[in-house]
């Protein structure tokens, strides 16, 4: 008889042990983690997407009428950086007077129209490869930050002057196209 007792409080014993771990198992709490994540984005986007200077006589400076209206629509603070592709036939130059088949263009960050005299031969003046605007390049020295190139808020925009420098003489009749590109950076 001992021996059937001691077998059943066994028996009871082991019962209770795993019901006891079944119910801790079964009873145990949950916690929700949110990740969250903002891939950074550069972007940057211009309207209109064409200027056009018209007719230009030979050796003269022209200004824009208009400007082009850049947009940061990324997500992060950005600078522009700024290039051109020379037209067959033509040659950019950054300094001194555009001699035959050689042109200048130069562009300026500003809120409003810039004049002939605002763009700097050495700070103004586009090339082929990348430039980076900064406070004093693509920029009028005395302009506030807030209208140039460099440091632009998300969702930001500024306004892009074009000053066309023609050159002296050329060998083309027919109209060129130079294409200017924005980089966010």
């Amino acid at each position: 008889m001992n021996k059937k007792i001691l077998i059943f409080v066994t028996v009871i014993l082991v019962l209770t042990v795993v019901l006891g771990v079944a119910k801790k198992l079964l009873a145990t709490q949950t916690a929700d983690i949110t990740v969250t994540v903002t891939v950074r984005k550069l972007s940057v986007s211009v309207s209109p997407a064409t200027l056009a200077f018209g007719l230009v006589n030979e050796g003269t400076t022209t200004v824009a009428g208009s400007a082009i209206v850049v947009t940061n629509d990324g997500n992060l603070t950005e600078n522009y950086d700024v290039k051109l592709t020379n037209p067959v036939g033509w040659t950019a130059i950054q300094s001194g007077s555009p001699s035959t088949d050689q042109y200048k263009l130069g562009a300026i960050f500003k809120t409003l129209a810039p004049v002939a005299g605002d763009f700097v031969d050495s700070e103004d003046m586009i090339s082929t490869i990348f430039v980076t605007s900064s406070a004093t390049l693509f920029a009028k020295n005395t302009d506030v930050a807030g209208e140039k190139g460099f440091s632009v808020v998300a969702s930001a925009t500024r306004n892009l002057w074009f000053g066309f420098f023609a050159p002296s003489l050329t060998t083309v009749g027919t109209q060129q196209s130079i294409t200017v590109t924005l980089r966010a950076s």
